[in-house]
């Protein structure tokens, strides 16, 4: 396997030991970035114990996918952690998965979005089929198909 950047020590700071799924050393800097994109503010706090549980939930492979570019295709996925299917009449909240994320995954948009979100897809209100967006929710141009809801 060719290391990913974050990866290869000369480019990081490797003081807090985090690993990959795999075993894979992973640069402190980058788990940070990381968990900053996939938690948000509400990360701000974590300890060094639960840094490494999201490194080590993960391979560089899937690490690499969720830190895909903005401009990058995302799939636009509707959740609502009170949803556990059926018919769904709310306003859920939206999280736009990185089609490189579910490429790796084989495509399986639940698989994706719950190591994204963490969050079980059992709360999927549905996703976009067709239309992508970037990963601040903006339409991408030349994917402006119609867009389908799929509970």
């Amino acid at each position: 396997m060719k290391p990913f950047h974050f990866n290869i020590r000369a480019n990081g700071i490797y003081a807090d030991g985090f690993v990959d799924r795999d075993g894979v050393q992973v640069g402190d800097t980058f788990v940070y970035e990381l968990r900053a994109k996939m938690v948000g503010a509400a990360g701000r706090n974590w300890s060094k114990s639960q840094n490494a549980e999201l490194a080590a939930s993960l391979s560089s492979a899937e690490m690499d996918a969720i830190m895909s570019p903005v401009d990058h295709p995302h799939v636009q996925v509707e959740y609502d952690t009170n949803f556990y299917g059926g018919n769904y009449a709310g306003q859920g909240e939206r999280v736009y998965v990185p089609e490189a994320l579910i490429d790796l995954v084989g495509g399986d948009v639940a698989v994706a979005f719950a190591k994204l979100a963490r969050v079980d897809a059992v709360h999927m209100v549905g996703y976009t089929g067709d239309e992508r967006f970037d990963a601040d929710g903006e339409p991408l141009e030349e994917f402006a198909l119609e867009a389908e809801r799929c509970a």
